[in-house]
């Protein structure tokens, strides 16, 4: 019991293909050890590792439900660089084990539709390979679809670590069928690099050599030293800001690559991590497939046209409209009184339950290929990276309205003002949401301690009452356009429509469930027309 993420990397290794050496605890021993048993494995990968390895160790999770086509869990457990001591290699052990019972985890699982993990089962294999120092690495996604024949490379200086975590805005290469393909460059100010002991003790905005390394020219700033981590942060040399940091031979290694692992793993469309070391081996790191997300119905709330245009790249596809909220600067519940966009930086697995929340993400440096975008397009959330100035120029409380197709962020600086307007997207869309002139209505689901939208309800006023009992619209309409109840004052009924369940509230209201109602408690955040928050109330009886 090793997890897809080891076994895939040990059936590419086998191949013949370089792959970072390593050990991996199998998940029944990592999961029933002790803490002098995980000491006892970690003091004998410090001792294999002296002789192995000057750039410390990667300590990373290999969970069994890891890296399928469905879930990819991208970003969701734990791995950690290390130093190559005892007790810092047991301490990551023991943190990426325990990564599978976090809470994140559940709300990722909960979001996909899976059932949480069985922590009496053993849920997590962890896997210890050397770091390479990395000249370049990046993520390659070959086509998904017959429809689509482009392999997507993205690539920067050092490992590919600043990629997935939004550190830095990507590289891009498009390469069609017949191998024709174009080259984005983009400006790379951040390099990261795993690092040796003594240059751990550089002061920042001192310079280091490189240029053994990484070649002619290499000699940056220090920006930041991870001495735990045994990774340095450089300030890339001004040289190298705007090159490419792949070369045409490099790009065609990988091309030709992404072919073979594709047999090797029965992997029809690829989600590649690779780095060039800085002695030129082409490393794999990582090789799973890619998750190919749903087609449903997802329900957004509108705003007025915006002020101020921002262009990004679209990483997952639908449009979604909300309230900007910086990255960290709430707790989560808020994200469920009202559509809310995140606008994100660098992230790390505790940003996913805001990932979650959110109706749609904006993220200053990433690419596509970045953890957030995965799970972004897993969970049906519309996103656009490479927004540069997004935390400048898009302030908290700002409506926004983002098109994670065309990757345009439209900002309007007053507070957003819903109105009615439903669309049709790709990805899950289990958490739809509608406003209407009259205010607006979103259904959570209150299970454990976070609320999950699932639905939105249609205020209905005696002009719409009246409009209903003359043109009759059948349940089907009004779910097709993500509407799952009608929200009727009880003065206004009975109202002759076709309804599968009723609801009685204690503010004198009744809720018309169009489709089988979702299960109680519910939870119902109502807004003015100005967008502006009226109540949150929680009703916990049953549908009738």
């Amino acid at each position: 019991m090793f997890g897809a993420k080891a076994s895939n990397l040990a059936r590419i290794l086998a191949a013949g293909i370089d792959v970072p050496a390593g050990y991996v605890l199998d998940a029944v021993a990592c999961w029933t050890a002790t803490d002098e048993e995980i000491e006892i494995a970690a003091r004998k990968i410090a001792e294999w590792a002296v002789g192995s390895t000057p750039y410390g160790l990667v300590v990373r999770s290999s969970a069994l439900v890891e890296d399928d086509n469905i879930a990819s869990h991208a970003g969701v457990f734990l791995s950690v660089f290390v130093r190559s001591e005892s007790s810092s290699i047991a301490e990551a052990i023991s943190k990426v084990r325990d990564s599978a019972m976090a809470e994140r985890v559940r709300l990722y699982r909960a979001a996909m539709s899976l059932p949480e993990l069985d922590p009496a089962e053993p849920n997590m294999a962890v896997l210890v390979q050397i770091a390479v120092r990395a000249r370049s690495g990046g993520v390659l996604f070959s086509p998904q679809s017959s429809t689509d024949d482009s392999y997507r490379i993205e690539s920067t200086w050092g490992l590919p670590t600043s990629i997935l975590s939004g550190y830095a805005q990507p590289d891009s290469v498009l390469a069609a069928a017949g191998r024709q393909y174009s080259v984005s460059v983009a400006e790379k100010v951040l390099t990261v690099i795993s690092a040796k002991t003594h240059e751990l003790t550089t002061a920042p905005a001192d310079r280091i050599e490189l240029q053994s390394d990484m070649g002619a020219g290499w000699i940056p700033k220090i920006a930041y030293s991870d001495i735990d981590q045994g990774l340095i942060y450089l300030e890339t040399p001004d040289d190298f800001t705007w090159s490419p940091s792949l070369e045409t031979q490099e790009i065609e290694r990988l091309l030709q690559l992404a072919v073979q692992i594709e047999q090797i793993i029965l992997c029809n469309s690829l989600d590649l991590e690779w780095a060039f070391s800085v002695t030129g081996t082409l490393f794999v790191l990582q090789g799973r497939p890619q998750t190919s997300p749903d087609v449903a119905v997802s329900c957004v709330p509108g705003i007025p046209a915006g002020e101020h245009l921002l262009q990004g790249t679209g990483a997952s596809p639908g449009i979604a409209r909300g309230h900007a909220v910086p990255q960290g600067s709430s707790p989560i519940n808020e994200y469920h009184d009202r559509p809310s966009i995140l606008v994100a930086g660098v992230t790390g697995p505790d940003d996913l339950p805001a990932i979650i929340a959110s109706a749609g993400i904006v993220s200053a440096h990433s690419g596509v290929l970045c953890h957030t975008a995965i799970v972004a397009r897993e969970l049906a959330k519309p996103c656009v990276v490479g927004v540069l100035d997004a935390h400048t120029e898009i302030p908290a409380g700002s409506a926004v309205e983002l098109d994670g197709t065309s990757g345009t962020v439209m900002v309007n600086m007053r507070p957003s003002e819903p109105s009615a307007r439903c669309q049709s997207s790709s990805g899950r869309g289990d958490s739809l949401q509608t406003h209407s002139i009259n205010g607006a209505i979103t259904v959570s689901e209150v299970s454990g301690q976070e609320p999950r939208m699932i639905g939105c309800l249609l205020p209905v006023d005696l002009e719409q009452a009246r409009q209903i009992q003359a043109n009759p619209v059948s349940p089907e309409e009004y779910q097709n356009m993500g509407v799952i109840g009608l929200l009727v004052s009880n003065e206004l009924l009975p109202i002759e429509t076709r309804v599968v369940a009723r609801t009685a509230l204690n503010n004198g209201a009744t809720v018309l469930w169009l489709s089988t109602p979702p299960r109680l408690p519910l939870r119902f955040a109502v807004y003015t027309p100005g967008g502006e928050l009226v109540a949150v109330l929680e009703h916990g009886g049953d549908a009738q």
